[in-house]
């Protein structure tokens, strides 16, 4: 091993030497190693690595996200590419052969993507779209809402893009609600509505905690009964009697991106039974109640059955998520019956069984065809059979890896290669099995040493969130924080937050840098999933111990993105996200606490199928060496004797000012410099703008290192030069003052829309501003 960045890591010693044949295996477990409970693949973890993912090694980190992007294996790639290289493909909308060969391989897709979910025969179909968010937006914009009627009703621990969707309810005029899983309470009178809702054998019930009133954009609530009606594309006629039926939506997760908490489709028809009424029945109903599972995250190693009594009508897919290549596709899986209540507005080409350009008239294709508009990422698409055949591979016994043993490292997929047919022996529902026993030994392993750091008083280092069903062995002071209620299994997500040793929170901003730092990847702040997050971050953390010997569990803090024994998630401080946004906070920057020190985010470990236990391990270590504090020895001045160290004093040695962006660093003269309002006065307050608005970096003009800023406070100026090159002189720029703020302007900044001020030295002398333009031109190579 050699110690990188602080964290022990393999060491391996190029790419032949760590390959290894994937027929035999690393070492045979024993029988109380982890790998004997699912790590590992029988003992094969290395080669697989090593064969499919050398890049992650080779590139000396840890990577712990794959619930963003999970890697792509190398052969996947290479099936990928040959199938390009030897197949000729055209637009799928044509009649030619190159046409045909191209819908094939879309057909293809197809099978593969419901064999994967298990679909019964001819009952479902795949729209393709441009991934999950596109798939849920398809479904918002061609429900059939109608006011008064219809409501899209959500589990609070959703994914942004499922929340998103009640934008087109409620400007339809349909009521959306927040729905939350909380526990019964048998002793309480239940009044007879209520009472539909019960499921008293399991312990919990489904109902509502709020509905979401829509507001005016000056923040005014507006009445939803007033909208529009005139347009109701959700009232269908009745086929049971003479009224009119109103069509709603329930969506919920599979399993929460933020957590990992997994929920089964019983929490969706636990309220659409107390919707219908005690028969469960659709029958002589106003609303006719349909299921949308957001599966994005689940599929990759916990697909849902779509066999299954109480299958969801509608499944949301990203490929990438699943096997991490084709990015940019994914698809609608929705039942044949669902999708003939659906009417999106716009059609495209590819959708039209007729239209007249002159006329009103437009007729749509039936099924999955008649809701793609336009020509489908048909390259991408193509190389979907190859990702579930890759993950198939996962469930043979020992696991395979493309070309073994089949003498043709070019063969390409279709053309009877030894490939395919091993895959086809088991499916990629095994394969997702394998893997999902084998990310979620990491993922345990993970979370239990994590709860297991203290600091030297003993106090907990981390809170975690969810692991309320999967708990994880530990003799720490860790902090569980979820909620049992409803979910029925832990997916290999160990979330959590840093503690003090005080119990107040270390921002997760600190705690990325730390990682980064470290050479750990791992995904920080709201996760897209603004329901869990404020909850979990805005429980109070009680002195909710791990112990090992507490067998009812009393020690679980009680709460999750489902619920709470104390009455819901409506107990949670309402309009937080709010507040927060008023003081300023955005998504995705680095305010990581709040005025009172709550995190308003968390740390996100996610493993997957080529993850090991050294990525946990290093996430850990690094963890425990930023963050828990230690014991302090040192020697008494008197006596020589073992006692408390005083903690070291911190010296400033040296100034450094960045008035530049990208550019060099200007040392004051004296050693010292004043404070302004953001920092060092005048730090990070320039930068140089395309003329495309984009602000300029190193890594896109590397010659903005060779700008060397100079600040005389006294002249009011910045003295630009550049190092080495004193043929080009100085530039001048005005510190600024009244005469020094011109216009305001939005530019690009590390990918975001940036409001500025443009600086000039004097805003009617254009030739002066034309000069200091031309000066940075020839200083930096760029307009």
């Amino acid at each position: 091993v050699e110690r990188c960045r602080g964290v022990l890591r393999p060491y391996r010693r190029g790419r032949e030497a760590a390959t290894m044949t994937a027929h035999s295996p690393d070492a045979p477990p024993d029988d109380d190693d982890p790998r004997s409970e699912g790590y590992g693949y029988g003992g094969r973890i290395a080669s697989f690595r090593a064969n499919e993912f050398a890049r992650i090694d080779d590139s000396g980190v840890a990577y712990c996200d794959h619930a963003g992007a999970p890697p792509h294996s190398e052969s996947l790639v290479r099936e990928s590419l040959r199938m390009m290289e030897r197949t000729l493909l055209g637009n799928p909308h044509s009649a030619h052969d190159a046409g045909a060969r191209t819908r094939a391989l879309v057909d293809e897709a197809r099978d593969a993507t419901l064999t994967h979910l298990n679909a019964p025969f001819g009952e479902y179909a795949v729209v393709f779209t441009s991934g999950a968010t596109g798939a849920m937006r398809l479904l918002a914009e061609a429900f059939p809402w109608s006011a008064g009627g219809s409501e899209f009703a959500y589990t609070r621990g959703n994914h942004t893009s499922v929340v998103g969707a009640r934008g087109c309810a409620m400007a339809a005029g349909a009521k959306v609600s927040v729905v939350d899983v909380v526990a019964t309470d048998s002793a309480s009178s239940i009044g007879r509505e209520e009472s539909k809702l019960l499921h008293a054998e399991r312990g919990w019930r489904v109902t509502r905690s709020h509905e979401i009133v829509p507001e005016t954009a000056d923040g005014v609530h507006r009445d939803r009964t007033h909208a529009r009606a005139s347009d109701e594309p959700g009232a269908y006629p009745s086929t049971n009697g003479a009224g009119a039926v109103s069509h709603s939506l329930f969506a919920y997760s599979a399993e929460c991106n933020l957590s990992g908490e997994r929920r089964p489709p019983t929490v969706a028809r636990a309220f659409v039974n107390g919707e219908r009424g005690a028969g469960g029945s659709d029958e002589g109903a106003t609303t006719r109640w349909w299921t949308v599972c957001d599966a994005a995250k689940a599929c990759a190693l916990a697909p849902p059955d779509l066999s299954a009594a109480d299958a969801p009508d509608f499944v949301l897919v990203s490929y990438y998520k699943i096997f991490g290549h084709p990015v940019g596709v994914g698809a609608l899986v929705a039942r044949r019956r669902a999708l003939e209540v659906l009417t999106p507005r716009y059609f495209g080409g590819g959708v039209a069984a007729g239209v007249d350009a002159c006329e009103d008239f437009f007729v749509r294709r039936n099924g999955a065809e008649g809701f793609e508009d336009g020509t489908l990422p048909f390259i991408a698409i193509a190389a979907i059979p190859a990702g579930f055949r890759s993950l198939a591979r996962l469930a043979e016994d020992p696991p395979a890896r493309d070309g073994d043993g089949d003498g043709d490292e070019k063969s390409a997929p279709g053309d009877g290669d030894s490939i395919q047919n091993r895959a086809n022996r088991r499916g990629s529902r095994e394969g997702a099995e394998r893997a999902d026993a084998h990310a979620r030994a990491v993922a345990t392993r993970c979370a239990a040493s994590l709860l297991s750091l203290e600091h030297r008083d003993g106090a907990p280092v981390v809170v975690v969130y969810g692991w309320s069903t999967a708990r994880p062995a530990a003799t720490g002071p860790g902090v569980r924080v979820g909620s049992p209620l409803g979910v029925t299994g832990q997916g290999p997500t160990v979330a959590f937050n840093v503690l003090r040793m005080d119990g107040t929170h270390v921002g997760y901003a600190a705690v990325e840098r730390a990682c980064a730092a470290s050479g750990v990847h791992v995904r920080t702040g709201c996760c897209c999933n603004p329901g869990a997050c404020d909850y979990f971050t805005s429980l109070p953390l009680a002195a909710s111990r791990v112990d090992d010997d507490d067998d009812d569990d009393d020690t679980l803090r009680r709460g999750g993105c489902g619920g709470d024994a104390e009455g819901g998630m409506g107990a949670g401080r309402l309009g937080r996200p709010r507040a927060l946004h008023a003081a300023g906070k955005v998504c995705g920057d680095g305010v990581d606490v709040d005025d009172a020190g709550v995190a308003t985010g968390v740390c996100r470990a996610s493993f997957g199928w080529c993850s090991t236990f050294g990525d946990a391990d290093a996430l850990v270590a690094t963890i425990a060496e930023h963050f828990a504090e230690e014991e302090r020895v040192a020697t008494s001045r008197a006596s020589g004797s073992s006692t408390e160290r005083e903690a070291p004093t911190a010296t400033i040695a040296s100034v450094c000012v960045y008035p530049l962006k990208s550019a060099a660093a200007f040392s004051p003269p004296s050693g010292s410099w004043p404070l302004g309002p953001n920092g060092l006065l005048f730090d990070r307050e320039w930068a140089l703008v395309s003329p495309r608005g984009v602000v300029l970096q190193q890594r896109t003009c590397p010659r903005l290192v060779k700008l060397a800023p100079v600040i005389d406070v006294d002249a009011g100026v910045m003295r630009v030069g550049v190092l080495g090159e004193p043929e080009l002189g100085r530039c001048e720029v005005a510190l600024g003052g009244s005469n020094g703020v011109g216009a305001g302007a939005s530019v690009r900044l590390c990918g975001e829309d940036v409001h500025v001020s443009v600086r000039d030295d004097d805003h009617d002398d254009d030739a002066r501003r034309d000069d200091v333009d031309a000066w940075f031109t020839a200083a930096v190579g760029a307009p």
